[in-house]
């Protein structure tokens, strides 16, 4: 038997197999599954794993105890990962920080300009509110119908604001919603709601 077939009977006799799905191919995670199984009852082949477990209890709690320790395996690998990329995001946002401060000069800096400093000043804070509070009044007359835009307006649209939310809540929960994001705002998804509300 191939090793995924393998892997799906030993689901059905352990569920916790399940668990390791989604951290890999199918075929690798099955063939990883059916090595745990060899490991975890000492048996010579998979198919004799597979009905060692069958047929004995112990082998059965012992191949569970495998597969457990094999999540939180693959957990801790997450976890660092996770961890890593957020480190990452964070030196980024340092160094984007950084640059603008090189480019645009310090408070201290913009505070011994007389007059134009401090106007500077109040340009270079609100900026931020007055593009996100824009962006987000062009998404809502979009939204409700009340604008009407070409392809590439909409596009420049979705940009924008996909640019906004990356400045106020980060990269990676953009990345984490965007999928969806771009699933609602397909053309065929807009009039097949528009049908359903008319």
């Amino acid at each position: 038997m191939d090793p995924i077939t393998i892997a799906a009977a030993l689901a059905n006799l352990v569920p916790t197999v399940l668990h390791l799905f989604g951290h890999d191919t199918a075929a690798n995670t099955a063939q990883n599954i059916v090595n745990i199984a060899q490991a975890a009852t000492g048996a010579t082949s998979p198919e004799a794993a597979l009905n060692l477990i069958k047929i004995s209890p112990g082998a059965a709690a012992q191949f569970n105890q495998a597969i457990m320790a094999e999540k939180v395996r693959l957990a801790d690998i997450d976890a660092r990962r996770a961890a890593a990329d957020a480190a990452a995001d964070n030196e980024a946002d340092q160094l984007l920080t950084a640059r603008m401060s090189a480019l645009d000069g310090t408070a201290g800096d913009l505070k011994a300009i007389p007059y134009a400093g401090p106007l500077m000043l109040f340009v270079r804070g609100s900026q931020r509110i007055i593009i996100s509070y824009g962006t987000a009044w062009l998404d809502y007359l979009y939204l409700t119908g009340s604008m009407q835009l070409n392809e590439i307006q909409s596009r420049m649209i979705f940009t924008a604001t996909m640019l906004v939310f990356i400045v106020l809540f980060g990269e990676r929960a953009v990345k984490n919603v965007a999928p969806l994001v771009i699933e609602l705002l397909r053309p065929g998804q807009q009039s097949s709601r528009s049908a359903g509300g008319g």
